[in-house]
């Protein structure tokens, strides 16, 4: 019995690393003022810097709405190939700590 009660708590540890492996990058990837600008607020901005005509504003509105719709698609792309490796890396890791558990199952013994 003391033998899976030891290749329990290695897998627990193994488990609790591979969630932390994969949950630490994440942090920091979040907006701090939990929303983004659509482009009337990009265009204030601008506007307030620039001193913008309503000709340029008008001209700009469609540049600025192309360009965060181009970023939106790109980092909904990033997020799904992201999601897949971060799958795939589970596996790995997965596979990795049967194969310790396994080896540890060898070495240890309930004496």
């Amino acid at each position: 019995m003391r033998n899976n009660s030891k290749i329990l708590l290695l897998g627990g540890i193994a488990a609790l690393v591979l969630v932390s492996a994969i949950a630490i990058p994440l942090v920091g990837y979040a907006n701090e003022k939990g929303w983004k600008p659509g482009p009337e607020e990009v265009l204030c901005r601008l506007d307030t810097r620039l001193n913008l005509t309503v000709e340029q504003k008008e001209k700009l509105t469609p540049i600025v709405s192309r360009e965060m719709e181009k970023r939106h698609e790109m980092m909904e792309n990033h997020r799904q190939e992201m999601a897949k490796l971060r799958n795939e890396f589970r596996g790995k890791l997965e596979k990795e700590r049967e194969s310790t558990q396994k080896e540890f199952a060898s070495v240890l013994t309930d004496d």
